[in-house]
């Protein structure tokens, strides 16, 4: 009877055995079905994603770096960058932004800057540029009108601009308004390009952003540059010459160089820029208002491609010239790249009004960038500022 009784453990024993074996291999035949179907069907739905265009692009063909990134030609074409860069152009070409306008940084916040360069301040996105250098603030525009009017508000270019009357100029309501305006650009550029710029110990000084975008037609050989402002610095100017073929004006009184041809197509000045005009003790104009400039050049009815304003301070009286008694020569000017210095406590309430102008002839900033000279930073609360900013402001229209 016992003996029966194992023989029966062993058969149920063996049985159980076979059963587990059965279900683990249909179990495991399932598991293999299922996900080869899955990924054949992946294969076969997969949209043409930006990831599938880094899998599958070959030479000619655009590639897309993951989210984030900005878009570049494969193999023969611009390098694509990392993620959250900015692409750096190929020789004697312009960088290729992101589908839809400026690239954008990393998820997540500000890209580091290389080693040895100043770190971005807390509200300002800073991403890498050409040759490694950092500047370009790739805030995306706010609003498709400005910070103080509706763009029916702007001025016309069939209207006369002295007569042009805008609301009332506000008051500064906070330090951080001002702020909040110079670091936001509100016009988007779809080829944002470094121009110039030198190596001063660990950053870069002296460069310029200009947009490149067939809205602004800055045309090789048809392109004019005003350029005030030089001290040792000529790779703005040289640069705009040389690779961009434009007419290049240089002018600075300070650098003891009397007027000469540099090139072909750029010419020098020693003339300064301000809101009125100086004579020294021989009776020589050394600094001018622009209007005198232009007319000296036979320019005042001509289109400005690039206004670039480095002078140190001047640009308020500038500023208070041109905007309020000669405000029509900003029609022809399309881009205008100015170094802003506030030094004095009144000089933002200054430009406040003066920004408030600008917006009103139709001028919205569409690249900006705290100096990255440490003497002039300052914190404003928890918020790191700056006594210097670069501003690029562009008139918002087809040219």
């Amino acid at each position: 009877m016992a003996s029966k009784m194992h023989r029966n453990n062993y058969f149920f024993l063996i049985l159980g055995f076979i059963s587990a074996g059965f279900l683990f291999y249909l179990c495991l035949t399932q598991s293999y079905t299922t996900i080869g179907a899955t990924s054949h069907a992946a294969r076969k739905t997969r949209p043409l994603s930006n990831l599938s265009k880094l899998d599958l692009g070959s030479e000619g063909d655009v590639t897309t770096p993951a989210e984030g990134g900005v878009s570049a030609p494969a193999e023969g074409g611009v390098p694509a960058p990392a993620e959250g860069g900015v692409p750096a152009p190929a020789e004697g070409g312009v960088p290729a932004p992101a589908e839809g306008g400026v690239p954008a940084p990393a998820e997540g916040g500000v890209p580091a800057p290389a080693e040895g360069d100043v770190p971005a301040p807390e509200g300002i996105i800073i991403g890498p540029a050409r040759d490694g250098r950092v500047g370009l603030s790739c805030h995306q525009p706010v609003t498709t009108d400005g910070r103080f009017y509706k763009e029916v508000d702007f001025a016309k270019d069939d209207e006369d601009w002295e007569k042009k009357s805008c609301s009332p100029v506000l008051t500064l309501p906070d330090p951080d308004e001002f702020y909040n305006y110079v670091e936001t650009p509100r016009l988007q550029c779809e080829i944002p390009v470094m121009v110039g710029g030198k190596r001063r110990s660990t950053v870069i000084d002296g460069n310029k952003w200009v947009c490149m975008s067939k809205k602004f037609k800055v045309q090789p050989d048809k392109c004019v540059v005003m350029s005030f402002g030089i001290s040792t610095d000529w790779s703005f100017d040289d640069e705009m010459d040389k690779k961009y073929g434009c007419k290049v004006y240089s002018f600075d009184h300070t650098i003891h160089k009397q007027d000469h041809e540099r090139s072909k197509n750029l010419k020098f000045y020693s003339l300064g820029l301000s809101g009125t005009t100086r004579t020294n003790k021989k009776g020589i104009v050394t600094i001018d208002r622009y209007i005198n400039t232009l007319k000296k050049l036979n320019l005042e009815n001509s289109t400005i491609d690039y206004l670039k304003i480095d002078i140190e301070g001047s640009e308020l009286s500038f500023f208070g010239d041109v905007l309020y008694q000669t405000p029509n020569l900003m029609k022809n000017v399309k881009m205008m790249g100015m170094e802003i210095h506030m030094t004095k406590k009144d000089h933002r309430q200054r430009f406040w009004e003066f920004f408030q102008r600008l917006e009103c002839l139709g001028f919205k900033v569409i690249f900006t960038e705290m100096n990255r000279v440490k003497s002039n930073w300052f914190h404003q609360g928890k918020k790191l500022r700056s006594k210097c900013y670069e501003v690029v402001w562009a008139r918002d229209r087809q040219w």
